[in-house]
């Protein structure tokens, strides 16, 4: 079946499995992240799907159409809050980990079906915010998405 795919490829990444870390779809955004589930991923609610671009690769109308589709998918991933160690090098060894174990997994992708490619990134590691502003150590995942979308 032909469309843009942001689900399958969300549904594709929650089904990942990564040692200690909790990762949720598209309808299981937490609106508060307590202590005792981190470390987990999450798609960003400030802007899941980012630089979304269609670009025509043939003329035609209807059937004919063929397109690149790009988007980049925005995660976060909280680690633990901040303070939650006696000092901050306690656990930037754990999140850096973490970070490259979710990282790994995701390069290692197959799951995700139809015509896509998929090019996964860390952000800055950092202080990061859940939906009622708790701050959490963590790092944001970018999911550059490359479809190529035939009708």
């Amino acid at each position: 079946m032909s469309g843009v795919k942001i689900a399958t490829v969300a549904d594709s990444i929650a089904a990942l499995s990564v040692s200690g870390v909790t990762i949720k779809d598209i309808d299981g955004i937490p609106e508060e992240v307590h202590k005792r589930v981190c470390p987990i991923m999450f798609p960003d609610p400030d802007g899941f799907v980012t630089n979304l671009a269609v670009t025509p690769q043939s003329f035609g109308a209807g059937t004919a159409g063929k397109n690149d589709v790009r988007y980049t998918l925005n995660y976060l991933f909280l680690f633990c809050p901040v303070g939650s160690g006696r000092y901050l090098a306690d656990n930037a060894v754990g999140l850096v980990n973490k970070a490259v174990l979710i990282l790994n997994a995701l390069i290692a992708n197959d799951a995700v079906t139809g015509s896509i490619d998929i090019e996964p990134k860390l952000g800055d590691f950092g202080v990061l915010q859940d939906a009622a502003g708790n701050q959490f150590e963590g790092v944001r995942v970018l999911i550059d998405v490359h479809e190529f979308y035939e009708v």
